[in-house]
């Protein structure tokens, strides 16, 4: 399996859903790349130009 694939199953699993299909595990892992990814990236970019992590932080 790839690493997304174990972040969206572990996801899915935290979530104590007893009945997941395909389809909800595709959209959590859409949902993740389309929210979150961005968001980190933005942070790493931030501390990467010299921001600092607590200055990015306070963006959001």
């Amino acid at each position: 399996m790839s690493k997304w694939t174990d972040v969206r199953d572990n996801v899915v699993d935290a979530l104590h859903v007893d009945d997941v299909t395909e389809d909800v595990k595709q959209h959590v892992a859409s949902t993740l790349l389309d929210e979150v990814v961005p968001v980190i990236e933005n942070a790493v970019d931030g501390v990467a130009d010299g921001g600092g992590l607590t200055n990015v932080l306070k963006t959001y």
